[in-house]
C-alpha cells in the first residue's frame, strides 16, 4: 500500500538483467493519475510513475550519483523502416514486395494477437521466386505487448540472401487496430510489422501496383463468386513459374486458378488439391507453386471463385 487510497499501489523491487538494450514502460488508464486523483492521493504523488536505480555492486546500495549514460537508441529506433503495414483493421490480408541485391540481415518489429501457441493477427515473409515461406511470426517466439495477454510482440533480425521477396500481414474478424475487443498494446500504432535494415542501399521496394519484371500475368485479390482471365502470347519454348494461393479441404478445391492453350481449349496446367500446401492461417488456405516449359502458342490463365472466403472477407 502507498498511502491515502486503498488503490494506490507501492512496488520495490531488486532485478539482475545480463548486458542489453532495454525500454521501461508506464501505463495509466483514463483515470486517477498524477495531478488528477478521483480518490486520496499517495503521501509522495510527485513520485506517481517508475524509477529505475543502478547499485553499485560492492555494497548493494541504491548508487544515486553516479553519472548519467546516455542511453542508445534501440535496434528498432536505429534506421527508418524501410516496409511500414501497421494499422491494419479486422479481416485485412496486405503485402509489400521488395528485393535484395545482397545479403541483408532485416530488423522485423510485429504486433499481433495470438494465443494457445496460436497466431490470429501475424506476418510472414515469402520468397516470391519460388514461392518458399522464409520467416513466419510464430507464437513460441514473441513475449507480451501489454494490455490484453493475447497481445503478442516479437522483436528479431533475419539474414536474407539476395533474392525476390513479400512480406505478408493477415488479421482475423476481430480484435485489431481501432477496434480492440480487450485492452490495446502498448504501442497500438504499431498494430502489424515494419522492417528495417542499417543497408538501405541494398533493398529494393516496388510499388504496389508494379509488376516485377518479366511476370506474364496477375490475377489477384478475387472477390467472391469471381472468374478472372489472362491471355499472353509467347513466341518461343518459355520456362515459366506459376505461384496460386486459394481455398480447399478434403481433396476438392474452391478457389483455385488455371492454365489452358487458348486455341485448342486444352487444359494444361490446374490448381488441383495433391499439388498444393498450407498457405498459413486456416487450414483450407493452400498455395502452389509450379515451374515448367511452354511451347510457342497463345495461353489464357483462369481463375475462380466460391461464394465465400475471399480477399477482405475472409470466413475463418
Amino acid at each position: 500500500h502507498a498511502g491515502g487510497s486503498r488503490k494506490n499501489r507501492l512496488t520495490e523491487e531488486v532485478i539482475t538483467l545480463p548486458a542489453g538494450t532495454y525500454t521501461v514502460y508506464f501505463r495509466t488508464d483514463g483515470s486517477h493519475a498524477y495531478g488528477d486523483w478521483n480518490a486520496d492521493a499517495p503521501p509522495h504523488p510527485e513520485r506517481w510513475g517508475i524509477t529505475v536505480y543502478p547499485l553499485a555492486p560492492e555494497s548493494g546500495e541504491h548508487a544515486r550519483t553516479l553519472p548519467a549514460v546516455p542511453l542508445a537508441p534501440t535496434p528498432a529506433l536505429q534506421a527508418k523502416p524501410f516496409i511500414t503495414l501497421t494499422h491494419i483493421g479486422d479481416d485485412e490480408l496486405v503485402h509489400k514486395r521488395f528485393s535484395l541485391s545482397r545479403e541483408t540481415p532485416l530488423r522485423i518489429l510485429a504486433l499481433g494477437e495470438g494465443d494457445e501457441d496460436e497466431m490470429y493477427d501475424y506476418a510472414w515473409i515469402d520468397n516470391t521466386r519460388d514461392g518458399r515461406r522464409v520467416w513466419e511470426m510464430h507464437y513460441r517466439d514473441t513475449r507480451p505487448a501489454g494490455g490484453a495477454d493475447k497481445n503478442r510482440r516479437l522483436e528479431q533480425t533475419i539474414v536474407l540472401p539476395p533474392g525476390e521477396y513479400a512480406v505478408f500481414y493477415r488479421s482475423d474478424d476481430s480484435h485489431s487496430f481501432g477496434d480492440w475487443n480487450a485492452s490495446p498494446p502498448r504501442q497500438p500504432d504499431m498494430w502489424g510489422i515494419t522492417l528495417s535494415a542499417d543497408d538501405p542501399g541494398s533493398i529494393q521496394v516496388y510499388r504496389d501496383d508494379a509488376a516485377p519484371e518479366g511476370q506474364l500475368c496477375s490475377l489477384l485479390r478475387p472477390g467472391n463468386d469471381a472468374h478472372m482471365k489472362c491471355n499472353f502470347d509467347l513466341t518461343r519454348p518459355t520456362p515459366v513459374r506459376i505461384d496460386a494461393l486459394g481455398e480447399g479441404s478434403d481433396g476438392e478445391m474452391y478457389d483455385y486458378g488455371w492454365l489452358e492453350d487458348r486455341r485448342s481449349g486444352e487444359k494444361i496446367w490446374e490448381m488441383t488439391y495433391d499439388l498444393t500446401r498450407p498457405a498459413g492461417g486456416a487450414s483450407k488456405n493452400r498455395s502452389a507453386t509450379f515451374s515448367f516449359t511452354l511451347a510457342p502458342g497463345s495461353y489464357t490463365l483462369h481463375y475462380v471463385t466460391d461464394g465465400s472466403h475471399t480477399y477482405r472477407k475472409w470466413n475463418s
